[in-house]
């Protein structure tokens, strides 16, 4: 009874002409098969023993061999799930030394000159006590250098954010200087600035081209989409202030690579391959295009793949790069959780931390769960930090079992699940639908 093979519960096939990707959606491993190799595994969707294994099988040992070494046909009494937790002994101890630790984000203000319907930020137009002290930044960057030191990392990233953080200017170019003197030569170190640019001067864009900073922009469409959405305190479109912006950054010599846009419900129907066209004039080959995770209520969801598919489709064609979250399952295909991390974003991964003006420590800007401060740093065998990370691994989210992408999605943005803790149940289920239904269009990309 116990030679007896069977087809895994969570293999998963989808069928693409005459061929299939077969893949296992906890341990990946996609595969493109044909018709021979779809009757091996049609041989196992019952238990059956090695000395009864049918023609096919006996003919095509080979194919047999390699669905046997991904766990496509195992053994009847293999538990996967638990076999997946012994391979991640290692992930789960390296998250209670913190040694995932690679990302800081800094909080430099959390308010915001913009006042965007779909923002998640909590911004307001109260800004006076919103704001990092330098003192609070520069004890966040010792302590996240120090914590580098001790597990031995030499690669560091420092994201300043907010809210809008060139609000905080003055505080964000003492953090530069200061992170240049006392950990440039004992660190190889990337900066980035994720920025609505309004503010943007001649003399901002120098100091971020002078410290190699990177800078994330945002551009929700062309005018008449953005200016939907992305508005300033005063309730007028931001379309001029921010291309103006991109033109600073060109004079200077330090030119943007792209834009990301958010399509909420408001700039929806405005949102379409002219998003394309408006990049490419300004020179740009790098899109991010993705939806409000929270806000954003479809009739249909079918709408949303359509347009994220016709728009990435477009992009291709004109050799512009187009990404969002919605591939991120794809992207991990590229991995297995046998052998690997694999998480949906920093904040789940336990690889980014994010202190706010007040010093406490959170596992993204927008996360309203606390998991240290500053002073006390954070307790990473036991707390918030390590129930949301181990929660995380793939195979241990109950709330995805059984999902046919379940390793790869992992839950998604871990903003929409806190959203959905508080009555978000229904933008939690969309992105469920959007994930799974776009991540088998884009698996059938292999053929």
């Amino acid at each position: 009874m116990l030679n007896k093979l069977i087809r895994s519960k969570f293999l998963q096939c989808v069928p693409v002409g005459n061929e299939f990707i077969v893949y296992h959606s906890l341990f990946g491993n996609p595969q493109v098969v044909d018709e021979v190799g779809k009757k091996v595994l049609d041989v196992f969707a019952k238990p059956i023993s090695r000395n009864k294994l049918p023609k096919v099988c006996r003919e095509n040992q080979d194919i047999l061999d390699l669905f046997l070494s991904l766990h496509f046909v195992i053994l009847e009494d293999f538990h996967e799930r638990r076999y997946l937790k012994i391979k991640q002994r290692k992930q789960v101890r390296d998250l209670k030394q913190g040694k995932l630790v690679k990302n800081l984000s800094l909080v430099m203000s959390e308010g915001c000159n913009f006042a965007c319907t779909y923002c998640i930020a909590g911004c307001n137009s109260n800004v006076s006590n919103r704001c990092m002290s330098f003192e609070t930044a520069q004890k966040a960057i010792d302590y996240f250098f120090l914590h580098l030191e001790k597990i031995g990392r030499k690669e560091a990233y420092v994201n300043f954010g907010g809210g809008e953080p060139l609000l905080n200017w003055e505080v964000i170019k003492l953090c530069l200087e200061y992170i240049k003197k006392k950990y440039s030569d004992g660190f190889k170190i990337k900066l980035s600035l994720n920025t609505n640019l309004s503010l943007v001067t001649r003399e901002i864009a120098r100091v971020l081209k002078e410290y190699s900073v990177a800078v994330a922009n945002s551009l929700d469409g062309t005018k008449e989409a953005n200016d939907a959405v992305r508005k300033n305190r005063a309730g007028k479109g931001t379309f001029e202030s921010i291309t103006k912006a991109m033109k600073i950054f060109a004079e200077v010599d330090y030119p943007l690579s792209g834009f990301a846009t958010t399509v909420s419900a408001q700039n929806f129907d405005l949102i379409n391959e002219s998003l394309v066209d408006f990049a490419l004039k300004w020179g740009f080959n790098d899109l991010r295009l993705d939806l409000d995770v929270v806000h954003l209520q479809l009739a249909k969801i079918q709408d949303a793949i359509d347009k994220i598919l016709t728009i990435k489709k477009y992009a291709k064609s004109k050799n512009v790069s187009l990404t969002g979250f919605w591939e991120r399952a794809t992207e991990n295909f590229n991995s297995s959780p046998l052998e690997t991390s694999v998480t949906f974003c920093g904040a789940v991964s336990g690889s980014s931390l994010c202190v706010k003006p007040n010093g406490k420590i959170f596992l993204c800007g927008y996360s309203q769960t606390e998991v240290g401060d500053i002073w006390q740093g954070v307790d990473f065998a036991k707390g918030k930090y390590f129930q949301i990370a181990s929660g995380r691994l793939p195979g241990r989210n109950e709330r995805c079992y059984d999902c046919e992408i379940e390793s790869f999605c992992g839950g998604g943005c871990y903003i929409t699940e806190e959203f959905m803790q508080s009555g978000g149940e229904s933008a939690f289920r969309q992105n469920c639908e959007l994930y799974r239904v776009l991540t088998k269009e884009f698996l059938k990309e292999l053929i």
